[in-house]
């Protein structure tokens, strides 16, 4: 277990959703006049949000570095929003007309990071997700945030894309590798995972 609460979520609302999305593949379509056999059923995800909590940073880290530019993101550098209050403190980076956003906040005593997918990157993600079972979500979750966010030290490494990992970011991720996931342009819909394993 990387974080305290990853463990709760784990335990209940993970192995729901897993459970779930693996139930799609034995979906059958409803039979056609003139079919003798069922085929299985067409199913997308149209938006999934994946949470890692009890982050070992604050959202006003992740801010002051975004200020800095020590930053290696998918989204526009102007696309972010800041909002600090009795509550707690939440940072948004992307925006929520693109497939993917990321929220950071503590407003439950604790700070999360959340990835909000949509459209195609929904697709893809569900369907890897299906594919996948419960085995590696922490690490699979990591280096999908990984892809779109990395919080560096855009002085080292001669260029943000080679600079080191803020420590505390550094601590987050731990061994865990940057994904490498690319949905088609036209996205993965239905059985993509069984069209995978085929």
């Amino acid at each position: 277990t990387l974080f305290p609460y990853t463990t709760l979520f784990r335990s209940i609302g993970q192995l729901r959703l897993f459970e779930f999305l693996q139930s799609l593949d034995n979906l059958k379509a409803p039979l056609k006049e003139g079919q003798t056999e069922q085929k299985p059923a067409r199913w997308s995800v149209r938006r999934i949000d994946i949470a890692l909590d009890g982050m070992p940073f604050t959202p006003r880290e992740c801010y002051d570095a975004f200020q800095r530019g020590d930053v290696r993101c998918c989204a526009s550098r102007k696309s972010y929003k800041w909002f600090s209050n009795s509550e707690g403190d939440t940072l948004y980076i992307g925006s929520r007309a693109s497939g993917r956003l990321v929220r950071i906040y503590n407003r439950r005593g604790f700070t999360r990071v959340e990835i909000e997918s949509k459209g195609r990157w929904a697709d893809y993600v569900g369907s890897i997700l299906a594919g996948r079972g419960c085995g590696g979500f922490e690490s699979f979750a990591i280096a999908y945030v990984r892809q779109f966010l990395d919080f560096v030290d855009a002085s080292t490494g001669g260029s943000v894309t080679r600079a080191e990992l803020l420590p505390w970011w550094g601590e987050f991720v731990g061994n865990v590798a940057r994904a490498a996931l690319k949905p088609d342009m036209g996205g993965l819909v239905g059985n993509a995972v069984t069209r995978a394993k085929a």
